[in-house]
């Protein structure tokens, strides 16, 4: 069975989508003039208050989750909500690759090009990368990226008990010994014609 995943929102968009959540409930904030102590009306209790800080609030779901509606709502009262921030536009290379199976026309026969997905271009993953961290051939050709979980050691050390002594070389399982990630032959071509 398959089970379905929401995607992952930082606190911030939690809390954005919980206070559009709290005015189409229609969460009211109440302050307490003697105390200045803020209070929220309850959805799932008419009647009920629950009391809300800057900090948390006395509710259930901000116990089990660290948000709510009334945390958010009370956020939005006081101005503090965090702003919506834009996605930044993601950064161009101006390296255009002519799609081989349409050769640029977007489609394959009389269908939507399927390697293109009918754009005329190929999809270009281009990673920013520092060259110093790459191991070279004389001939100056690009062949791995230097191991991040072994250190380009090839191996990784493996607590055998509960000693400092304990330990032994186990191969690396993200490089398998080699110490390197291999670059693909198509990628190393981009890099070194740029």
């Amino acid at each position: 069975m398959k089970q379905a995943t929401r995607p992952v929102e930082s606190r911030d968009e939690a809390l954005i989508r919980l206070a559009a959540v709290a005015e189409e409930r229609d969460v009211k904030i109440f302050t307490y003039p003697h105390t200045n102590e803020f209070y929220a009306t309850s959805v799932s209790r008419p009647g009920a208050l629950h009391r809300v800080t800057a900090l948390s609030c006395t509710c259930a779901g901000f116990v089990r989750h660290q948000r709510c509606v009334h945390f958010a709502a009370l956020l939005e009262h006081i101005g503090e909500l965090p702003p919506i921030e834009p996605e930044p536009a993601p950064a161009t290379t101006g390296i255009e690759i002519v799609c081989e199976v349409c050769t640029g026309d977007g489609y394959d026969g009389n269908l939507p090009c399927t390697a293109c997905r009918g754009r005329g271009r190929a999809d270009i993953i281009v990673a920013v990368i520092d060259i110093p961290y790459f191991d070279q051939y004389d001939l100056n050709q690009l062949r791995g990226v230097t191991c991040v979980a072994c250190s380009g050691d090839g191996f990784s050390l493996v607590s055998t008990g509960g000693r400092l002594s304990d330990w032994d070389a186990a191969p690396c399982t993200r490089c398998r010994g080699a110490g390197l990630i291999p670059i693909p032959a198509r990628a190393c071509d981009l890099v070194a014609a740029a």
